[in-house]
């Protein structure tokens, strides 16, 4: 992982709670704009259940809804940043359909994820220029 950026994952008391390793290949953007369909995918049959604030479900189909979006993102994470278990920095400590100011989880992570690449995007162009 030496061409990769190391960032923290914090709660917001700050503590932290997981560390993931941004690429900074220029595939990485690539593969974060495959994924996306992917995600889209991933999270359609949630809309038929009802999802507690803290990512679960009480039904027995619905939890197996749940498990199959959670193993479905998990492995677009480790995709997007390329390396198995990628997604365990995220996801050890918060379900990824957990609700957070309105969106799930995961769909915060994305951001952050979406953003560090661009960040290391930026880096790497600088460099060569």
């Amino acid at each position: 992982m030496d061409s990769m950026k190391r960032i923290a994952i914090r709660n917001k008391a700050g503590e932290e709670i997981g560390v993931f390793y941004c690429p900074s290949d220029p595939e990485a953007l690539k593969r974060y704009a495959e994924s996306m369909e992917r995600y889209k995918k991933s999270v359609m049959p949630l809309i038929c259940i009802n999802i507690a604030p803290d990512g679960t479900t009480t039904t027995k189909s619905g939890k197996r809804i749940i498990q199959n979006a959670e193993n479905s993102i998990y492995k677009l994470f480790d995709f997007i940043l390329g390396y198995e278990g990628a997604s365990n920095a995220f996801f050890s400590a918060v379900r990824p359909f957990a609700r957070v100011k309105g969106k799930f989880y995961c769909e915060h992570c994305l951001d952050v994820v979406k953003h560090s690449i661009d960040s290391q995007e930026v880096k790497s162009h600088g460099k060569k220029g």
